[in-house]
């Protein structure tokens, strides 16, 4: 089975046994040198961490855009209204013009990374 995406989920719902941290899976992605200038295969892709986050990187994304909050939301000299004009500044997100593509043997999990 596989699966195709063409614009980045919202969020991640399911895991499936062993998930990866999405930050760990960015860095692996980065690390390759793939800069979303052509498709992305995953022919194990789980729960789909390494195709959500191929997603984000593609379309230039800022990381952590869907998370709630973060801890240094808590510190004393936080500037809360310089962080919402970075965080919410959209300007460099780009279009992919390629695929994101994923399989698995197991189906059970091809059906959670097409949730997530």
């Amino acid at each position: 089975m596989s699966l195709s995406l063409s614009t980045p989920a919202e969020s991640r719902c399911l895991s499936e046994e062993a998930p990866i941290n999405e930050v760990l899976a960015a860095g692996i992605i980065l690390k390759t040198g793939w800069k979303g200038d052509c498709d992305f295969v995953d022919p194990m892709c789980g729960s789909g961490t390494f195709l959500v986050e191929a997603a984000l990187i593609a379309g230039n994304i800022n990381p952590g855009i869907y998370r709630e909050s973060f801890a240094f939301e808590k510190w004393p000299d936080f500037n809360k209204e310089l962080f919402e004009d970075i965080y919410n500044d959209d300007s460099a997100e780009r279009e992919f013009a390629y695929k994101i593509y994923g399989g698995d043997i197991d189906p059970e999990a091809v059906a959670i990374a097409r949730k997530n």
